[in-house]
């Protein structure tokens, strides 16, 4: 089966290959691959204290004061973060700020805008932009406690580059920083990672976002048009991120994979998930790995998957169902024997090798 995490896989007509149908009985040999973290970027103490989203701040309301205003344009100077945060946006690719933008080096550009606004680029952003030479069709972004003048900038930029897959890592990505990107994701970017904000998220307040505010942007990235592929691993997201999740995917999301990896949604998040994506035509793969799962859930996993007495037919696009590395037991999974529809992961599940399969010489690792 096609890697849904490859950006191969999402172009074109996103046709992934087709699916065993089968449970899988024997240990795989490894976990299918996402995308390499890029290498860390040491910004050093000095540098690193000055950045949070709010820092940036300062910089857009000094932007929108200086700009010229259009007719109807009164009170734009104190207007929200996120108002000024797209209006800059907006400058960038269309106003005033256009000619900063020279597309020869997008690192010299980031640099360039930074330099008219009086904010200091970050070295990891510079570094990740500095890379698209090499990869002009991917960014990554690791170890960056982004503020809102340099997220706006990178959005405009994206804009004007070949990048269709972006992935932000220990980002200190707040609510209204995934909110912004939310909002103004170019839709040329059809595989988004945004992952290991856990930090960011449990501080709370003060720019952050509750729990229950990141559960409210989670929803807008999941219903975005233009995305394929969206990863939320490790970000601490809820059984009511879970809730949110659900509704915006059966409101018609057009997402081929979702990977939720590592969030503490509980059975009654996943349960949630799971009866969603049984009305989903367009849902490939779906990461429920290390979420806290136990025997409780496997109803759900079997009225998704399995053809119901009641005359209920099971979803016929999954084609990769992972549970991997939470509580479901042998019992547990004894229901799930007539599954056929999905290729099934149960690694490191206490119900794991499963009966019938092959010991192997080494254990499978957990963290994919």
């Amino acid at each position: 089966m096609s890697d849904p995490w490859d950006p191969a896989s999402v172009q074109g007509d996103l046709e992934l290959a087709p699916s065993s149908c089968s449970v899988s009985m024997a240990p795989k040999s490894k976990a299918p691959p996402e995308p390499e973290l890029e290498p860390d970027v040491d910004i050093g103490p000095p540098i690193q204290s000055y950045w949070s989203y709010d820092t940036g701040a300062p910089a857009l309301q000094e932007f929108v004061a200086a700009r010229p205003r259009a007719d109807g344009d009164e009170g734009r100077a104190t207007s929200t973060t996120l108002d000024a945060a797209q209006l800059l946006i907006n400058d960038l690719k269309e106003g005033d700020m256009k000619s900063l933008i020279k597309c020869l080096d997008l690192a010299d550009d980031f640099q360039a805008v930074c330099k008219k606004l009086r904010v200091p680029p970050h070295p990891a952003v510079v570094a990740g932009l500095g890379r698209l030479a090499d990869t002009p069709t991917s960014l990554a972004i690791r170890g960056w406690a982004c503020d809102a003048a340099s997220l706006s900038i990178l959005l405009a930029l994206l804009s004007v580059s070949k990048v269709t897959q972006l992935r932000f890592w220990d980002c200190s990505l707040s609510a209204n920083a995934l909110e912004l990107v939310a909002s103004s994701l170019p839709p040329a970017v059809t595989i988004l990672h945004m992952e290991g904000d856990v930090p960011a998220m449990l501080t709370g307040g003060d720019g952050t976002g509750s729990v229950a505010d990141r559960a409210t942007v989670a929803l807008r990235l999941v219903a975005i048009p233009s995305l394929k592929v969206l990863s939320l691993r490790c970000m601490g997201l809820d059984a009511t991120a879970a809730r949110r999740i659900a509704d915006s995917l059966q409101a018609g999301s057009k997402l081929v994979a979702l990977s939720l990896w590592s969030n503490p949604i509980g059975d009654e998040g996943a349960s949630a998930v799971l009866q969603a994506v049984h009305g989903s035509s367009t849902l490939k793969s779906l990461n429920l790995g290390r979420t806290k799962l136990t025997d409780a859930v496997v109803g759900a996993v079997e009225r998704l998957l399995c053809a119901q007495s009641d005359g209920e037919l099971p979803n016929e696009t999954l084609s990769s169902l992972d549970l991997s590395y939470n509580r479901i037991s042998a019992e547990g999974f004894s229901a799930l024997r007539s599954v056929k529809e999905s290729t099934l992961d149960l690694t490191g599940n206490p119900c794991w090798p499963l009966p019938g399969s092959e010991p192997t010489a080494e254990a499978p690792v957990e963290g994919k």
